[in-house]
């Protein structure tokens, strides 16, 4: 579907065997080597222009609506111990449905491009590696990204400021509102701590940036 395209490239597969054979991409560096933030943030929303593709009607992909369904999922194990704070979790789901209503264009995404899924290939061409695939609104993608770099984003004395940057270059890179991106970034980060308690994770991370990114819609 991409044919290389922003997008490493599939050389052959073996589905029986669930092997991949996938293009070698040199000098292979990540997108964590680019120590100017904002630089960093521009390349990635270029490379996220280049790989989205309108939802293919044939193919099946996860949708942000069943990404969603982990508010519901996480009211439905943890009735009594409820480690999330209850606002977020409100709060997000609420904020969850009403982007989702108000959705328009679907288009298949990503799904976690964040900088150690970005790779510098040859004549500083950069790629992305691992998609989950997920078909949702392209704001929704932005969101892995203001997450990153686990876990050091977090410690920074700057990171109102960065996150603000950051939102600025993608509302003029991406010509999509910032606070409609901020607002996905934010279920993101709350989804973020629900998937990692499901796995027996350190969820506390997603939940300190959640609080971070509601200042900002």
């Amino acid at each position: 579907m991409y044919n290389g395209s922003g997008s490493v490239r599939l050389l052959d597969a073996d589905p029986s065997q669930g092997a991949l054979l996938l293009e070698r991409i040199l000098p292979g560096n990540n997108l964590l080597t680019i120590q100017d933030d904002q630089e960093s943030t521009r390349i990635a929303a270029r490379v996220m222009k280049k790989i989205w593709k309108p939802a293919p009607p044939d193919i099946t992909f996860p949708t942000m609506a069943s990404w969603c369904q982990g508010f519901q999922r996480y009211k439905n194990n943890y009735t009594e111990n409820k480690p999330i704070p209850a606002d977020l979790i409100r709060e997000g789901a609420n904020l969850a449905e009403n982007l989702l209503a108000t959705s328009q264009k679907q288009f298949l995404l990503h799904g976690d491009l964040h900088h150690k899924n970005l790779l510098l290939g040859e004549i500083n061409n950069w790629i992305a590696i691992d998609p989950k695939g997920v078909v949702g609104e392209a704001a929704f993608e932005v969101g892995a990204l203001l997450l990153n770099p686990i876990p050091e984003l977090i410690h920074r004395p700057d990171l109102i400021k960065v996150q603000e940057q950051r939102l600025k270059i993608l509302e003029e890179s991406l010509s999509i509102d910032q606070k409609r991106l901020a607002s996905w970034s934010f279920v993101r980060t709350v989804l973020s701590a629900i998937w990692s308690l499901e796995d027996g994770e350190d969820w506390s991370y997603g939940i300190q940036m959640a609080a971070v990114l509601r200042d900002l819609m």
